[in-house]
């Protein structure tokens, strides 16, 4: 926030120039189609500045307020001249790493005016526009904030693809990394307005982008105080729209100079005809250098150096790290390079250590230990504390799905882990709390769990799925890419490894593949615990399979778990005690018969005579003459339980249906409901059909239309395919 000194920053001979522009610079100020578009991209969670307490939130609501926005940004655009309440913000302080008594560990992130958020997109965009279709910004190098590239995913995976190369070729390499001293705080404003003359934006722009940081001022905002305004007389602001493609424009300077033929010949080789030599990486300004020699290194250094000076930046060597490979008696082993900036020794990664660039680590080995620890770590810690929640199981399920997922999404991404250890070590592990939190015991399969909602499944995915969809993604990143070099990396990268993964055009398509192998696996080879399940895939009504699942997550804990169970035939039945050898016999001391889920739920003579089907049946039967009498007016119930008309009312026989409706048309709605165990879901709609048709054809004779419906369930509320003419009933009337 300091006041700098008085510098002028002239280009100096060593930097080429760049051509005239090819393309001109649309300076038409921006339209409400355009202002609308940045206001849609914004996110809704993000935080308003404090002074004003404006979300962007009305902005997304309101076209009103939209064209208002419109016409004042014009107007600025115009002018050029920013409104000082624009220029006043609120900064937090963001920590990044290590010790939190060191200014220098924290972030400094500057909440602004939506308003002026919206102008500085606007900028951004007619900038961005001008330096792309002039090819002024290099977007093989710098990756950082470029729109519609994933340049931490380009950039690992290229260093990483070099190391393994450099190994396997057994050739020398030579890694450096290098760390800029507060890199964003320390650009100046007047190098700002010289390096916008540079890449040839018209001077209204560079005006107005003056004119912003003149005399911006901005609060430090923490938890115990609040400073009084500070003016930012250095430095681009962490949070501003228009920053990151400053401070590109700045490294962009370097950029093109390392670009030159005296730089172009040196860098790492891959040896792949359709791979051009790597000698520099960046991304905003975390930058490596690649060579295969370590003269090479050092020339880069040096040029970076220069470069430095003149830009007034400073290269913090105790941050910096150097890695490097050489052939030694035939084999490919770690060395210490001695790399200098200005005179001081950057530190070596030694043999057992790894380096971490972009949130990817590396080490001669290869074997991301680094992520693999993080990962078994932050699953079990996640899981912990899940399981320490008095919640109901169905959100801790939530929980493992949208917090321990995304919170592990991006070490499976970057890191090229064997899917084998995810599925032994992760998927194992949340397994165990799956089976605790759903009381499903160890033999159980979790097959139908894992299932989606239309199968019937509670559309929970593995960590070994999550793992596949995250490295898909990453391929299709690599595989269309906007820069040739990572498409041809794409293709270099093609080992027996990534072979698994580029068989998949989108993420999405992963978790339907593994839910057809689970599908296949269910039906081929589990026998009694598929006995359910493969009962409801065949012969249940799939329309109703989102209805289902809304009703089940309205269940109790108690209940919840009951149908997980139930699904895949792992309650504690006397035929699965005996399986699990928990009990001697499977006889049940009620009525001496095998006690199977079956018997239990439809088939036990002591239960029906203790009237706990009916019970069941009844209660089904009360709450749909209900719903029907609510809705419908004009239909008359007939119900055979007490409270409503007595269906023999209609039909003049003993032979009397659960349900009948009769309307002022004189059609009659002949209603049967029939609950039983799934596996005759089938048989009890054809059994029930036969007995009601000489009814039904009886009632035709006497009535004007007469419509049989056979509402055939399982016990945990499965309707039956026979259920889709009822449905479409309730729809139509």
């Amino acid at each position: 926030m300091n006041a700098c000194p008085s510098h002028v920053f002239s280009l100096p001979n060593w930097l080429p120039r760049l051509s005239a522009p090819v393309h001109e610079f649309n300076s038409t100020p921006p339209t409400y189609a355009k202002i609308t578009a940045i206001i849609k991209r914004m996110k809704t969670g993000s935080s308003a500045c404090p002074l004003d307490q404006l979300s962007i939130i009305p902005f997304k609501k309101s076209p009103y307020l939209r064209s208002y926005l419109t016409t004042i940004i014009q107007t600025v655009w115009k002018s050029g001249q920013i409104p000082d309440t624009w220029r006043r913000a609120a900064s937090i302080l963001i920590h990044k790493k290590e010790s939190t008594d060191d200014p220098q560990n924290f972030r400094p992130i500057t909440l602004q005016s939506v308003p002026l958020k919206i102008f500085t997109s606007t900028i951004r965009n007619a900038m961005y526009e001008f330096l792309s279709k002039n090819n002024y910004i290099e977007n093989r190098i710098q990756k950082g904030f470029t729109p519609g590239m994933s340049g931490t995913f380009e950039h690992t995976a290229h260093l990483a693809y070099l190391i393994r190369r450099a190994k396997k070729q057994q050739r020398s390499l030579t890694i450096a990394l290098l760390d800029l001293r507060n890199a964003f705080g320390e650009v100046h404003h007047k190098l700002i307005q010289t390096v916008l003359k540079y890449h040839q934006i018209p001077e209204h722009f560079q005006n107005c982008i003056a004119n912003l940081y003149t005399d911006f001022r901005t609060v430090v905002v923490t938890e115990k105080y609040l400073t009084p305004f500070l003016k930012v007389s250095k430095g681009v602001l962490q949070g501003d729209c228009l920053s990151p493609l400053l401070f590109n424009m700045v490294m962009n300077t370097f950029i093109q100079y390392i670009k030159t033929d005296q730089f172009c010949q040196l860098g790492f080789n891959a040896g792949q005809p359709f791979l051009t030599p790597k000698h520099w990486f960046q991304f905003a300004d975390d930058a490596v250098i690649t060579t295969g020699e370590e003269y090479e290194t050092q020339i880069l250094l040096n040029a970076f150096t220069m470069w430095c000076n003149w830009a007034k930046m400073a290269l913090r060597v105790d941050k910096c790290k150097s890695y490097g490979i050489i052939k030694r008696n035939s084999l490919s082993k770690q060395y210490f390079p001695k790399i200098y900036v200005n005179h001081g020794l950057i530190t070596a990664v030694k043999g057992n250590e790894s380096f971490c660039y972009l949130g990817r680590f590396y080490n001669f080995p290869m074997d991301n230990v680094e992520h693999k620890q993080f990962l078994l770590s932050e699953t079990s810690s996640i899981l912990e504390k899940i399981d320490r929640l008095p919640l109901h199981s169905k959100f801790k399920l939530e929980l493992y799905m949208k917090y321990l997922l995304p919170k592990i999404s991006w070490h499976l991404t970057i890191a090229d882990i064997d899917r084998t250890w995810i599925k032994q070590t992760l998927d194992t592990m949340c397994h165990n709390k799956f089976r605790t939190w759903l009381e499903i015991p160890p033999n159980g399969t979790l097959d139908i769990l894992l299932l989606g909602k239309s199968k019937f499944g509670f559309d929970i995915i593995d960590v070994s799925t999550k793992f596949t969809e995250c490295q898909v993604i990453l391929r299709n990143k690599l595989k269309d890419s906007s820069c040739l070099d990572t498409q041809n990396l794409f293709y270099a990268s093609s080992s027996n490894c990534n072979v698994q993964y580029d068989g998949f055009s989108t993420a999405k398509q992963v978790a339907k593949e593994i839910r057809k192998d689970k599908i296949f696996n269910i039906e081929s080879k589990l026998t009694s615990q598929s006995l359910i399940i493969k009962s409801i895939w065949r012969d249940a009504f799939q329309g109703t399979a989102k209805d289902w699942h809304s009703a089940v997550d309205k269940l109790p804990k108690n209940i919840y778990n009951f149908v997980t169970r139930y699904l895949n035939n792992t309650l504690p039945t006397l035929t699965n005690m005996v399986l699990w050898k928990k009990a001697q016999n499977n006889l049940r001391h009620f009525c001496l018969n095998v006690q199977t889920l079956q018997h239990i739920v439809s088939s036990c003579k002591t239960s029906l005579d203790e009237g706990r089907y009916t019970w069941r049946h009844n209660s089904v039967l009360k709450h749909l003459a209900t719903y029907i009498s609510s809705v419908r007016r004009d239909f008359h119930v007939y119900e055979d339980i007490s409270g409503f008309d007595n269906p023999s009312v209609i039909t003049g026989c003993n032979d009397r249906p659960d349900l009948v409706i009769s309307d002022n048309n004189q059609n009659i709605y002949v209603i049967e409901l029939t609950i039983g165990f799934e596996t005759n879901m089938a048989k009890n709609c054809l059994r029930k059909r036969e007995r009601y048709k000489d009814l039904c054809n009886f009632l035709r004779e006497r009535f004007n239309k007469v419509t049989y419906f056979n509402l055939c369930m399982g016990a945990i509320g499965v309707l039956s395919h026979e259920c889709k003419q009822f449905y479409d009933f309730l729809d139509r009337e």
